[in-house]
């Protein structure tokens, strides 16, 4: 088979659900194609979409290597690393406890901020940050963060109770 069809192979297995059978796809078509730049970006998006964030880097970095030029390459790259920042905030709070300490706070803060910056159009980037932004007290900041998030997906029913809150109203949801 081609790496084309391997391609096209790769995507029938997404749309049935498939993931494991999509990434063994996009592997085989970068075994046939190994300079193919497009192969290695989309085996990186489908990685990020499966959680797979490790491996979305990786290829995600390989892509940009055989194709530096390429804006929706570099785009993903820094939408994977914001993946990324947002999951160690999670680890970070999952682990948290009532003794954190001022440096940690910052640190987790720092983080939201760079997802923020990698990816402006993550919803929950935004989200993330305004939330740690009321935590820190800095509400003015938390409110721009709740406003941007709520600009870029107005229906969001989480921004929309944030900003709420932030504001000291009770939301109107539909």
């Amino acid at each position: 088979m081609s790496g084309e069809a391997w391609i096209k192979e790769a995507y029938e297995a997404i749309l049935a659900g498939d993931f494991e059978r999509a990434l063994a796809c996009f592997e085989q078509a970068i075994a046939l194609e190994p300079d193919n730049a497009s192969h290695y970006h989309r085996l990186a998006v489908t990685c990020a979409r499966s959680g797979r964030l490790d491996r979305a880097l990786r290829a995600a970095e390989r892509a940009i290597m055989l194709a530096p030029g390429e804006d929706t390459f570099r785009q993903h790259l820094d939408h994977v690393k914001a993946l990324q920042c947002l999951e160690k905030i999670q680890k970070r709070l999952a682990r948290k406890s009532k003794g954190r300490s001022a440096e940690a706070r910052r640190e987790t803060l720092k983080l939201a901020r760079e997802a923020v910056r990698l990816d402006p159009l993550s919803v929950d980037a935004h989200l993330v940050l305004a939330a740690l932004l009321e935590e820190a007290g800095e509400i003015p900041l938390a409110l721009q963060a709740a406003g941007d998030a709520l600009r870029l997906d107005p229906q969001r029913k989480e921004a929309i109770l944030l900003e709420a809150r932030l504001r000291g109203n009770r939301p109107l949801l539909h």
